[in-house]
Parts: structure tokens; C-alpha cells; sequence
């Protein structure tokens, strides 16, 4: 039996995750802004640039209709010939967010936002482990334009079309992660630099925004 992944390290503290889960619950708030910030543990440091492997700019900022969201079941990045189903996952022990059980597929937060909803929707997976093909293995080689597709339990298929990537160290992470506000979009995430043991040194964030009809 395949040894579980290790974690991908994004701190959130257990009150604050609690406070994640209840909000799916509820209705947009003034304060949703500060919802995304409270459930990593932490707030983004003051003026933090996205790191020099950075590309792309701000997401849309028109209004972008939110969909009926389902839970997602598949991700598909052709630019990559990513094509994996999705397993939803939470924390581990410590607070982080945890890998999905199997190497080849991508781990979805389920006590957040889910893809088509207002916010940010966020999918990990392990970038290299040593007897498997993990799904985010070429997640660097995204750039501005690539579309990320999901299929939901309720037969609908979304569309994202990737506007940023940025590499932070470990223990930092963009503005907005998590957040339950603004355009629907989804984070993908993996982990990045030079790694010892099961650690790596930075985190890969690839953000993409949910296309329209109109955009397409």
C-alpha cells in the first residue's frame, strides 16, 4: 500500500478553519474579505511581492456571474495533460492543508469554496514523490491563457483560464487564499524550490478565473 503524501504546508489554525466551514453556511458578509486572511492562520505580510517567478496580473475584475456550484469530481489541464480525478480533503494534525491519498489525483479543500462559487477554491497535489506521477508534477510550466477544466457531481463542467502564477516562500502565500469573496476562481498548489526530505523550500500558486460564455 502507497504511503500517504506528506502535507502541503499552508498554516490554518483549528478555530480558523471551524470558522471556514461555518461560513460556507452563510450568506456574503461586509467583512468576507477578512474571512479568506483569518483561515490560513495568518494575514498576508504587508506589501509582499509575488516572488520572481511570477507571472500574469490581478484577476478580472468585472462581475462575473457565480454559478450553482456541485462538488468537483475531475480536473483536466491539457497544456500539461493533466487529467485527474479529485479527492476532497481537510487538515491534518497540524493544522495543514493535507495531500490527497493518491499520488495521481488532486486534493480539493472541502471546507471552502467550491469551484464556480464566489471566492477561491483551492486543489493541491505532491510535485514529485519518488514512485509515483503526481498530477501537479509540470504545474510550473503554466502560464497566462492555459484553461483549467473541472467536472462537478451535478454534471456541470466549468471552465478557468489560468491569469496568474507565483512562487512564495514556505510560510508565505498570495493575498486572497481561501478567500470567500470576489470572482469565482480556483488556486492550484504544489510545492516548489529545493526540498529536504519530504519539505520543500516554496510553494507554486497557479490562480485561474471561471470563463463565461461571453469569454469564450
Amino acid at each position: 500500500m502507497r504511503k500517504p503524501l506528506s502535507s502541503t504546508r499552508l498554516r490554518i489554525s483549528r478555530p480558523a478553519a471551524r470558522l471556514l466551514a461555518l461560513a460556507a453556511a452563510v450568506a456574503a458578509i461586509e467583512a468576507a474579505a477578512q474571512v479568506g486572511e483569518a483561515v490560513t492562520g495568518r494575514t498576508a505580510p504587508p506589501g509582499a511581492p509575488a516572488a520572481a517567478a511570477g507571472h500574469g496580473a490581478e484577476p478580472p475584475v468585472a462581475a462575473t456571474p457565480v454559478v450553482a456550484a456541485g462538488t468537483p469530481l475531475h480536473l483536466r489541464i491539457r497544456a500539461i495533460r493533466v487529467d485527474a480525478a479529485v479527492e476532497p480533503v481537510g487538515l491534518t494534525p497540524q493544522g495543514n492543508l493535507a495531500l490527497p491519498q493518491r499520488a495521481e489525483d488532486a486534493g480539493w479543500y472541502a471546507a471552502g469554496v467550491r469551484p464556480g462559487e464566489a471566492g477561491d477554491a483551492v486543489l493541491d497535489a505532491g510535485p514529485d514523490p519518488p514512485l509515483a506521477a503526481t498530477a501537479f508534477r509540470h504545474l510550473g510550466r503554466l502560464r497566462p491563457g492555459d484553461l483549467v477544466e473541472t467536472d462537478l457531481d451535478d454534471g456541470a463542467a466549468l471552465m478557468f483560464r489560468v491569469y496568474r502564477t507565483a512562487a512564495y516562500p514556505a510560510g508565505r502565500q498570495p493575498p486572497g487564499l481561501f478567500s470567500w469573496s470576489g470572482p469565482p476562481r480556483v488556486t492550484l498548489v504544489t510545492g516548489a524550490g529545493r526540498r529536504t526530505g519530504q519539505e520543500y523550500s516554496a510553494r507554486l500558486y497557479v490562480e485561474a478565473a471561471l470563463l463565461t460564455e461571453r469569454d469564450t
